[in-house]
């Protein structure tokens, strides 16, 4: 009887330890569900706009409308979604190094208070990611331009201190002098580093506009970019200029 008893006790131990390191592993993630009804597979952008909303950069919403001119008030929403989530870590190692800013209420009228990209639009504006359009006014709804993206874009990665591997030799586009000057090293940068790249007639059309979908690619390529391993002796991308 007694021994029956001890190999009970024995059996009861093993089990407890055995739910008590399952207890300390990892937590088992939520299957992730895609929010959006028009983003499906066959999608070219599908990867870019899935992975984004798995990191919380994307918003969820019922469709993402991906065919939609971009906008300037939910590009800046996008990165400082990724600013405070994926990118949390470099945040704090900012904050660390005091290269944290006092966050500005530049009091743009067509921003309201109650907006989703409120405080992306005055966190963008600290950081000098985008300026207003005017001294008052911010026009989250206007669209963004090639050139204008791959300026914020460049200007991010830089506040993030990303490093961009060099892909490419910088191109001579046939419209290069059409690309503004405050464009032209954040068009260079991103085309160098493989984000964006001309068109094949040779032309890159600073002053295209850009879908969602499109912006999407370049969001998801800058974000992963921060992830990747740089060889060593490997040529970067000059982001000081």
């Amino acid at each position: 009887m007694k021994q029956t008893i001890s190999w009970f006790l024995v059996f009861m131990i093993v089990f407890s330890c055995a739910s008590l390191l399952r207890g300390l592993g990892p937590a088992k993630e939520e299957p992730w569900e895609n929010p959006y009804v028009d983003v499906t597979q066959d999608l070219w952008s599908y990867q870019y706009i899935t992975e984004l909303n798995k990191a919380g950069v994307l918003p969820s919403s019922e469709k993402f409308e991906g065919e939609q001119l971009e906008t300037r008030g939910d590009l800046v929403l996008y990165l400082y979604n990724m600013d405070n989530g994926v990118f949390k870590d470099r945040q704090k190692q900012r904050k660390k190094d005091r290269k944290l800013k006092e966050i500005q209420t530049p009091g743009f009228t067509d921003v309201a208070s109650d907006a989703a990209y409120y405080d992306a639009v005055c966190w963008a504006y600290t950081y000098e990611l985008i300026g207003g359009t005017s001294e008052t006014t911010f026009s989250p709804d206007d669209a963004l331009t090639r050139e204008q993206v791959c300026t914020v874009m460049a200007r991010f990665a830089a506040l993030e201190e990303i490093t961009l591997l060099k892909v490419v030799e910088p191109d001579q586009f046939q419209d290069s002098l059409y690309i503004d000057d405050y464009a032209r090293s954040g068009v260079t940068a991103c085309q160098m580093a493989g984000i964006v790249k001309g068109y094949e007639d040779g032309f890159f059309y600073p002053q295209n506009t850009m879908s969602r979908q499109e912006v999407a690619a370049v969001v998801y390529r800058v974000m992963t970019a921060a992830d990747r391993e740089i060889p060593k002796g490997s040529e970067t991308v000059d982001l000081t200029r």
